[in-house]
């Protein structure tokens, strides 16, 4: 199956054990701890790149504990 380049939030809430919330916080880079999550923003849509968010996943990996992929 083909992954999508970019992601909606509520797609990246499929991948990630993360509310919408948290990725919102996550993207105005207000969690203590873990750097700003890259996004997109389109008018008033959010997309987030998927290997943007491989990236900051492994970045913050510590926060993580070290996984994130649901499938």
């Amino acid at each position: 199956m083909n992954e999508p380049e970019f992601l909606t939030r509520e797609q990246l809430v499929e991948i990630l054990p993360l509310s919408l919330g948290t990725i919102d916080k996550a993207a105005a880079g207000k969690i203590d701890g873990v750097t700003k999550l890259p996004r997109l923003k389109i008018g008033r849509r959010v997309f987030f790149r998927l290997a943007s968010v491989r990236a900051w996943v492994a970045e913050n990996e510590n926060y993580f504990g070290g996984s994130y992929d649901r499938s």
